[in-house]
């Protein structure tokens, strides 16, 4: 698998640990891939402890690992898909509603994003495309909700990676528009990479318990009808 854009540098640090992930995956050893590969042991060795290879030698180790089911793209043993993670986390955290704007050099051109959920009570329900689709969804999101707390999904953020893909646990603290309580909430984000960029983010929350709050607030709240009615007058929400 040949780059999607040749890298500059005369050379990069591999990521060991998806090396040897796709490595392990087809039961080879390292002199094994190192024969498929075209080149010594040492040499995988080297890679798979973090070092620095020359740019067509990554290319190549890619092409030995890839199948017509699961291709290995260089860019993939080059990213490290757990330190773009926290990062959009900690854009998050810091930019908010701007958030997708710090996160351009992270995400695919056409990254999915699925929030279970009902759209009609949590207009930031659904499922959104594309880089656009990406930006729409924080805007929806912090149409309605206001965070407390805001160091609490760093605080609690746990990060676990296989391969191309990342599990992130965190909690997040926040209110609907015109309640006057908050509430903690687990969050599990399940991230796939490609290109050592996100293609595809899932936002799991408990969405039951949400809506039923939601539900409830409505009925007294004016503030949070309003809120909800201008959200779902956007036309660029989510499917």
């Amino acid at each position: 698998m040949a780059w999607k854009q040749q890298p500059a540098g005369r050379s990069l640090r591999c990521n060991g640990e998806i090396l040897r992930y796709h490595r392990e995956h087809h039961g080879w050893t390292q002199a094994q891939l190192a024969r498929r590969a075209g080149y010594s042991a040492r040499v995988i060795a080297k890679a798979e402890g973090d070092g620095t290879l020359r740019p067509d030698t990554i290319e190549h180790l890619a092409d030995a690992l890839s199948t017509s089911v699961h291709p290995v793209y260089p860019e993939d043993l080059v990213a490290v898909p757990k330190a773009i993670a926290r990062q959009i986390i900690e854009n998050y955290a810091r930019y908010e509603a701007d958030c997708a704007r710090y996160c351009q050099e992270l995400i695919a051109d056409d990254i999915e994003l699925v929030v279970p959920g009902d759209p009609s009570v949590l207009p930031f329900c659904g499922t959104y495309s594309g880089r656009e689709g990406f930006d729409q969804f924080w805007r929806n999101f912090f149409a309605v909700m206001e965070r407390h707390d805001k160091e609490l999904v760093l605080r609690t953020m746990r990060v676990f990676a296989e391969g191309n893909h990342v599990v992130l646990f965190l909690r997040e603290c926040g209110s609907f528009a015109g309640s006057s309580t908050h509430h903690t909430t687990p969050i599990a984000l399940l991230l796939e990479f490609e290109r050592g960029k996100v293609k595809r983010m899932e936002d799991h929350f408990n969405a039951v318990v949400a809506e039923e709050r939601v539900r409830e607030l409505l009925v007294d709240s004016q503030e949070a009808r309003d809120a909800l009615r201008n959200a779902l007058d956007d036309p660029q929400n989510g499917d």
